[in-house]
């Protein structure tokens, strides 16, 4: 397998950002000396490697006395520590109220990682809080945060979430979190996410995460997709679990969770980035195995369609992606899938009033991405 020129993996200049960030010492110096070279206007710096700054302080602010960047940096990191705490406490919050109506509770992503594998609430920015919910109560587990003064973003959460794999409720401040029925943009590894997760906790309160090795292959899965803010940092976290796992992460169940997820592909390209452009050190039977991986056709059209920037050849793709997504949901309830089941599928994903306004919507969708 090829990693080629994927939106999602990092330019030469943000694998340069990236080494300052997590390279320790002198190597870190060096690659942040070579970055503000090609970099010298610190505020033209892009959104997405912005969000990598904190880190780059927490990394190397005490080498940085007399550099006339550092001032710049430890102002990123301040706001990002408080912009934290306060997405942490609205996290905290929605934790408590799906405890108190019987929820396990599952913290993914950033909300997770500060705690894990950064280890410090100022070094890696929050844009919200992602907690997962034991399947099978989405009304109840709506009504949880509803009651503790979260909104939903759509009118219909309950809708939205028979078919969506996360929906966003804000607190009265604005502070997201959001609430995930399933764990990723691919249906398949839920229970086993849930079977090997341990338990942690997200800002004082109880809360299971995934374990090092699911905790990578989310990362890397979640990475791999094209975003208007560039994801360059999937490869800072992603960088950060494998470090702190201190040459103790599972990597035959990174393999096997990959491949058992459709997600060889996207993991494959993200652990060649991870070890040729940042040294980590990912184990070359792991690379080696998912290299070797076949994989199908509706496995490449999937990843692409996530992959890719937005284009009409894109939303082509995005409606076989739907198309699985609506094939793997209904076989995990033990049904076929069907025409109608998948237009009904399309109308709760899209927010539509009747199924019969699906293939309108649809066509005026690629027609807009054509033009």
């Amino acid at each position: 397998m090829s990693r080629g020129r994927e939106a999602w993996l990092p330019s030469p200049d943000q694998v340069l950002l990236l080494r300052a960030c997590l390279w320790h010492g002198e190597r870190g110096l060096a690659a942040w000396g070579e970055w503000r070279r090609r970099e010298p206007d610190m505020d033209a710096v892009e959104q997405g490697s912005q969000r990598l700054l904190p880190l780059l302080y927490r990394n190397l602010g005490a080498m940085l006395a007399g550099d006339p960047g550092a001032p710049w940096l430890r102002d990123a990191y301040r706001q990002s520590w408080t912009a934290n705490q306060l997405r942490l406490r609205a996290g905290r919050r929605a934790i408590d109220a799906l405890r108190a109506g019987d929820f396990e509770v599952l913290a993914l992503k950033g909300a997770a990682l500060i705690g894990t594998a950064y280890r410090d609430a100022g070094a890696r920015p929050l844009g919200d809080v992602d907690l997962a919910f034991a399947p099978g109560r989405v009304g109840d587990a709506v009504r949880a945060l509803g009651e503790a003064g979260f909104v939903a973003s759509e009118t219909d959460p309950e809708q939205a979430l028979a078919v969506r794999h996360s929906l966003a409720f804000r607190d009265p401040d604005g502070r997201e979190v959001d609430l995930h029925r399933g764990l990723l943009w691919r249906e398949g590894l839920d229970k086993e996410f849930w079977l090997g997760s341990v338990e942690g906790e997200v800002a004082g309160a109880p809360a299971r995460i995934l374990n090092p090795a699911d905790q990578l292959l989310h990362v890397c899965a979640h990475g791999a997709a094209w975003n208007p803010v560039h994801p360059i940092r999937w490869a800072a976290d992603a960088f950060k679990t494998i470090e702190v796992a201190d040459g103790e992460l599972d990597w035959e169940r990174v393999t096997a969770m990959a491949r058992r997820g459709g997600l060889a592909l996207p993991v494959a390209n993200a652990l060649d980035c991870l070890a040729e452009d940042l040294g980590a050190p990912v184990p070359a039977p792991a690379r080696l195995e998912l290299a070797r991986t076949p994989v199908s056709a509706a496995e490449r059209r999937a990843h692409s369609a996530v992959a890719q920037p937005p284009s009409w050849r894109r939303s082509l793709s995005m409606l076989s992606w739907f198309w699985e997504r609506h094939r793997a949901q209904a076989a995990l309830e033990g049904e076929r899938p069907r025409l109608g089941g998948f237009v009904k599928y399309m109308q709760g994903f899209w927010g539509l009033a009747k199924p019969s306004q699906v293939p309108a919507y649809a066509a005026r969708r690629l027609l807009r991405r054509r033009a």
